[in-house]
């Protein structure tokens, strides 16, 4: 639930994906584009992907680009692990930073008490072992990620590490929101500085995708669901206020987008 629209002027794209790695395109700002006359390849391993418009017609990378071209923010929605999507990922950070250079990279899989880590390994003052433990990198980090934050380093692109501390987020999980109240100031300025839980066609999904404990369990759950997603949107708003010229593409979970 990124409450983009109440927070910053800005234009979204989002992506998502199906379990048969076909890609979903779903636009909120986009011009229509000429849809290529080349054909996409046929997928034939997990390894693979293949790019589908919202109006259920296979486009090539060029065709995706040309739609997103005018947004602000590219939300692009994995499911952890599925070989075909990281690839994907990859492929089209490269593929923005061709057309447009002026761009960043926002990460669910790194949170915000950690920045200064991050920032570090891009400028080549750390190697990759301690960027790895000290920033408390996904177990996937290597076979997953690590392709995406290369080729940022590579190409001298920002990564913003967005997402809110896990411990806080575990900690919301048990207690509700009243674990706020307990953080010292400086913790609590790595959560978003506003977090909704009121009821929202979000909440409900999420409440009915939730196969276990009672309301009050589910709740604060949800709790800390809004808490992700929130300082993620929360941290990409604040990049883009002081850098307002960039395009940034954001990676999250499918049910985070």
């Amino acid at each position: 639930m990124f409450n983009f629209r109440q927070l910053f002027n800005v234009k979204i794209y989002c992506i998502s994906f199906s379990l048969s790695t076909i890609l979903c395109g779903c636009a909120f700002i986009a011009p229509q584009s000429p849809v290529s006359s080349k054909q996409p390849h046929t997928i034939t391993t997990y390894f693979d992907y293949k790019i589908i418009s919202p109006q259920n017609q296979s486009i090539t990378m060029q065709d995706l680009l040309y739609d997103m071209q005018k947004a602000d923010v590219v939300l692009v929605g994995e499911w952890h692990g599925h070989s075909g999507i990281h690839r994907f990922q990859t492929d089209l950070l490269r593929a923005m930073t061709q057309r447009n250079p002026n761009l960043a990279l926002s990460m669910e899989q790194f949170t915000r008490d950690k920045q200064e880590i991050v920032d570090q390994y891009l400028a080549g003052e750390i190697g990759e072992a301690t960027l790895i433990k000290e920033a408390d990198a996904w177990p996937n980090y290597e076979s997953n990620y690590r392709p995406l934050v290369e080729l940022a380093k590579a190409e001298k692109i920002d990564v913003i590490a967005a997402n809110a501390p896990i411990q806080i987020v575990r900690c919301i999980a048990k207690e509700g929101m009243a674990y706020l109240n307990r953080l010292p100031e400086k913790e609590r300025a790595w959560l978003a500085a506003s977090i909704s839980v009121e009821d929202s066609a979000y909440k409900r999904r999420f409440m009915v995708s939730v196969h276990h404990g009672d309301e009050a369990q589910n709740s604060k759950q949800f709790a800390a669901q809004a808490t992700w997603d929130e300082t993620m949107a929360e941290s990409i708003v604040h990049y883009l206020e002081q850098h307002p010229n960039k395009q940034v593409m954001h990676i999250a979970g499918k049910f985070h987008i």
